[in-house]
Parts: structure tokens; C-alpha cells; sequence
């Protein structure tokens, strides 16, 4: 299973998941979050819009930079109006 519909059956189920991300400089870094969307542009490709624990923040991740994603047994409320504010802003 790729990670866009693997990441697209988390997003629809509201599950939070575990992946393995690495930084413009090349580090690797485990990262908790709770995916919200996908979104594609031209610059950068496919892009996860997701709650990173870690940074306790909405965060973007690139998919090309996601080396792994383990799906984890926890659920989050689903993010419809989290969503119209991030991208109003």
C-alpha cells in the first residue's frame, strides 16, 4: 500500500499514526500526528496537512520526505471547521 492511501484511509477514519520524516537537512525524526488532509501543488508535490504532536502545532509534511507511517490505535474528533481555519488564514 503507498503512503497517499494508506495516509488517505487514516485521514478518513480520523486515526492518528506514527511516521518517520525527514527535514530539508536530511535528518530523520519520529513524529505523532493526527492527519487532516492531503493537498497537491506544483512547487512541492503531494503534501500531508496534519497536527504534529511534537510541535504542537498544524504542520505540512511532504510526502517524498515521509520514509514510513505506522498506523496507531488512537482517534482524534474529525477536523472539518480545523480545516476551514487553516486554510482562511
Amino acid at each position: 500500500m503507498s503512503f497517499l492511501t494508506k495516509l488517505e484511509t487514516l485521514i478518513q477514519a480520523a486515526q492518528r499514526a506514527e511516521v518517520l520524516y525527514q527535514n530539508s537537512q536530511g535528518i530523520i525524526s519520529e513524529r505523532k500526528v493526527s492527519p487532516k488532509a492531503l493537498c497537491y501543488t506544483l512547487e512541492e508535490g503531494w503534501q500531508l496537512i496534519a497536527y504534529c504532536h511534537k510541535r504542537e502545532a498544524e504542520r505540512n509534511f511532504r510526502l517524498s520526505r515521509i520514509k514510513e507511517v505506522q498506523a496507531l490505535d488512537e482517534f482524534f474528533p474529525p477536523p472539518s471547521a480545523v480545516l476551514y481555519r487553516y486554510f482562511k488564514a
